[in-house]
Formats: structure tokens, C-alpha cells, sequence
């Protein structure tokens, strides 16, 4: 379990922002993502499952490409995540920010809310999931931070049930709880390690 604590930046409350756009620095890109990748570990519920271990490309290629993207990918995720908590009324919204990390397949998911850090913080895999249903992936996380729950009980099923409302999606079911696993049902990318190496933003 992540041991990070409190505000994760001296310029900023969310560590997130200094992660979002395009990097100027000068910073090699290769180094910029090992950086990162560590940063996403330490925030993880569990770090073994950040990595590219088993995405069966050039680790050193999709580093590159990571150095370069991450920040336009992680803009991307965070309009979504805006959008999602203005669902909610100020007051219920808890802080929360967003990354973008391959999960490695051991891992069994595409994205994970860690409740045990602050801002809650959501950890997704858009290369498991075709552009377009980004956002699905996103309001499930959003759920779990919504309900305090790492969970699909009924305050995850409540939180869903009023996103999945608002973006005009289907209701979750109430009587199958397992469905709630991967709710709202998205197209999942059938080559997902594609996506950490190829020129396609």
C-alpha cells in the first residue's frame, strides 16, 4: 500500500498538474518516464502492478514514447475527470486526480482508485481500452472514489448508477453485482501494448 500522505507537491495540491500538456523542459524522455513510472508506483495500491514488463515491446521505445505523451494522454483523462465530478454537488466531491500507466496483465485490470492517498487518486490503462470509451473506464473509477469504496457495493452502485445518468449511459444492474465489475461496459483494445509505443496521438 502507497505510504504517500498529504499534499504531493510544493507548487501544487495535485501532483497530477505537473504531469498534464506538453513537457518543455529538456528533460531526455526516456528518464522523464522512468520518473514517472516510479512516481505512479508509489501512488499505486500495489506497485508491482505498474510496468511494461509484459507489454512485449522495446521497454526502451515505450519509454520514449511515454516521455513524450504521458502529459498529453494524462490532459485527456483529467477533462474527463472534471466532467465527472461536476455531477456531483461541490460539497460531495472528494480531490481526486488522474494518471495514465500500463497495468501490467497480472494485475487483472485496467484501472484502480487508490483510497489511501491524498487526493484520491485513479490509475488508469488507456491502452486496455479503445479511445472513444476512455471516459467508461474513468466514471468506474470515479464511482469508487464517489462511494469511499474500493468495493461495488451499493454506495458504488449509487455513485455509477448517477454518473452513468449523466453521461446518458445505461443504469447499472441491481441484481447482478459481478456486472458491476466492469461497468459501464466498454470496447476493450485487443492489443493493448500497441498503444505505449506507437505514433498514433
Amino acid at each position: 500500500m502507497s505510504s504517500v500522505k498529504g499534499p504531493l507537491s510544493a507548487d501544487s495540491p495535485y501532483l497530477a498538474s505537473c504531469w498534464q500538456g506538453i513537457e518543455r523542459n529538456g528533460e531526455e524522455p526516456g528518464f522523464r518516464a522512468a520518473r514517472y513510472l516510479q512516481i505512479i508506483r508509489d501512488l499505486a495500491v500495489n506497485p508491482y502492478w505498474i510496468g511494461l514488463s509484459d507489454q512485449g515491446v522495446d521497454c526502451s521505445q515505450a519509454l520514449k514514447w511515454i516521455g513524450h505523451h504521458v502529459g498529453e494522454i494524462n490532459h485527456q483523462l483529467e477533462a474527463i475527470l472534471q466532467e465527472c465530478l461536476t455531477c456531483f454537488h461541490p460539497d460531495q466531491r472528494p480531490e481526486t486526480q488522474i494518471f495514465a500507466a500500463p497495468i501490467l496483465s497480472k494485475a487483472g485490470i485496467d484501472g484502480f482508485c487508490n483510497l489511501n492517498v491524498t487526493p484520491v487518486t485513479l490509475i488508469v490503462d488507456p491502452g486496455r481500452v479503445m479511445c472513444p470509451d476512455w471516459y467508461k473506464l474513468v466514471i468506474h473509477e470515479v464511482a469508487h472514489g464517489m462511494a469511499n469504496s474500493a468495493g461495488h457495493g451499493e454506495a458504488f452502485r449509487n455513485a455509477l448508477a448517477h454518473l452513468c445518468l449523466a453521461f446518458d449511459l445505461p443504469e447499472p444492474p441491481a441484481d447482478a453485482p459481478r456486472l458491476l465489475q466492469t461497468w459501464p461496459p466498454y470496447l476493450a483494445n485487443t492489443a493493448p501494448a500497441l498503444f505505449w509505443h506507437l505514433d498514433h496521438l
